[in-house]
């Protein structure tokens, strides 16, 4: 019971910094490491407010240490950094479900189409992702297309 009414007021209090994030409107400024050549692209644009609640949003998991969201045009590249199980399957099993998890509160608050359920869903942007232990080693690598609804591992 305990675990369950934290977990929903730690939803709420997510949600309510998304609000006040939309309601005050970030003035986050486009630069060239968002988007390779901004004169060039004139597509949506993931603000820094927009990536950092979603990395905020993946801190509540243990085993999630960092991650860095990178823009070039419609381009998005994402990289995890877990702390890894003792067995390598269960570290698989962890990157994936945290980089699934990322991706998804990361098209949530940004410009591209909301996740319709569980799946991730199609969207207007591409995404790569990586996800490597805190030692360096990768542990995973996946693709997700526009047009596709879940990451190709």
């Amino acid at each position: 019971m305990k675990v369950s009414v934290l977990r929903m007021t730690i939803s709420l209090g997510i949600g309510i910094l998304v609000l006040v994030a939309v309601a005050c409107g970030s003035s986050d400024s486009v630069t060239t490491d968002v988007v390779s050549d901004p004169a060039s692209y004139d597509g949506p644009i993931f603000r820094e407010s927009m990536k950092e609640l979603a990395i905020r949003a993946e801190t509540r998991n243990r085993e999630f240490i960092n991650a860095t969201i990178m823009q070039i045009a419609r381009e998005v590249t994402l990289t995890l950094t877990i702390a890894c199980a003792e067995s390598e399957e269960k570290a698989k099993t962890t990157a994936r479900f945290l980089a699934k998890e990322l991706l998804r509160m990361l098209k949530q608050f940004g410009p591209d189409e909301d996740p319709p359920s569980s799946v991730i869903g199609t969207g207007d942007f591409d995404y790569q992702v990586g996800v490597s232990c805190a030692d360096g080693t990768s542990i995973a690598e996946g693709l997700k297309a526009k047009d596709s609804a879940e990451i190709v591992w």
